[in-house]
């Protein structure tokens, strides 16, 4: 039974693209800095839960165009609902597995 929510496609959800940047950089003891440079990532279960949010208390969804900035109470709160997405362990691990399948094996079990 695949589960279902009241929105609908005509309904408006966060009007940005789920592109976010993140500048990796981190110390070892005794070891130069080591910058990876920048890194993209998505918060696709925080937009959907904050979707969801939003619709049930009836509150119209920021209408930004851009990427709320790192550390905006809009990015700090799709964050906090990106990891409320994960359900841990159990997501992220089901994820790790599939990543080691190849991709008919995952949408046979996605889809």
């Amino acid at each position: 039974m695949k589960l279902r929510s009241p929105l609908n496609d005509l309904q408006p959800g966060f009007n940005f693209r789920n592109t976010f940047q993140y500048n990796f950089k981190f110390d070892l003891p005794f070891i130069p800095q080591i910058e990876l440079g920048e890194v993209t990532y998505g918060l696709c279960g925080g937009l959907c839960f904050g979707t969801l949010d939003f619709y049930f208390a009836d509150i119209p969804i920021p209408d930004m165009k851009i990427v709320p900035p790192d550390g905006s109470p809009l990015w700090r709160f799709l964050w906090k609902r990106q990891f409320d997405s994960l359900i841990f362990p159990i997501v992220p691990v089901r994820v790790f597995l599939w990543m080691l399948l190849n991709d008919r094996k995952v949408a046979k079990k996605t889809l």
